[in-house]
């Protein structure tokens, strides 16, 4: 569920606006997938969506974390 939940978000944001890191990190997906950094942005994002809290920062910072690998 979690890794589910984490890709879809990542493939949604970056299809609308960043297609070209979309396919830099689907490439490198093993490796951001099992950071500490990516777990903690995804674990994040889950417990937003949950409580139903826009997500437009975490999304933000997921975006200017995994550009950087």
């Amino acid at each position: 569920m979690y890794h589910s939940m984490l890709h879809y978000t990542v493939q949604y944001y970056t299809l609308k606006s960043q297609k070209n890191w979309y396919r830099h990190a689907y490439a490198n997906k093993e490796i951001w997938d099992q950071s500490e950094y990516g777990a903690a942005v995804g674990n994040a994002y889950i417990r937003q969506q949950v409580s139903g809290t826009v997500v437009r920062s975490v999304t933000a910072s997921t975006m200017g974390g995994y550009q950087d690998l």
